[in-house]
């Protein structure tokens, strides 16, 4: 870049090759401001790029999350399904135990009645 400011400054005063130099000039500003722009754009790019791949990871994690959150609730419906069967096991298993229970105070009572009616025969 210096080498050609340096060539042009050889042609500047002359009049034949003033328009041209001016051109050039003008040319090489732009072709200047628009490789800044580009190095931007560049700079700009690699962190939303980067940025992206943090995201990824991101969502590769909350997914992973997911999953076993999932498993858990799942690992959880299979427990309390587990447990309310066996709820209702006991509750019958209960139920049968009070039937039990009252048919034994009957056939005390009986028992003591029959006694009672022995002791007094």
């Amino acid at each position: 870049m210096d080498q050609l400011h340096d060539e042009l400054e050889k042609y500047r005063n002359n009049p034949k090759f003033q328009k041209l130099v001016q051109h050039i000039d003008a040319l090489s500003d732009r072709s200047l401001k628009a490789r800044e722009e580009l190095e931007r754009m560049v700079n700009v790019s690699n962190e939303l790029k980067m940025q992206s791949q943090n995201q990824e990871k991101e969502i590769l994690l909350v997914e992973e999350d997911q999953r076993k959150t999932r498993d858990e609730v799942d690992s959880l419906k299979t427990k309390l399904q587990f447990l309310l069967a066996e709820k209702e096991a006991v509750e019958q298993r209960l139920e049968n135990l009070r039937q039990e229970n009252s048919k034994l105070e009957t056939f005390i009572q009986v028992s003591w009645l029959m006694l009672a009616c022995a002791i007094r025969v």
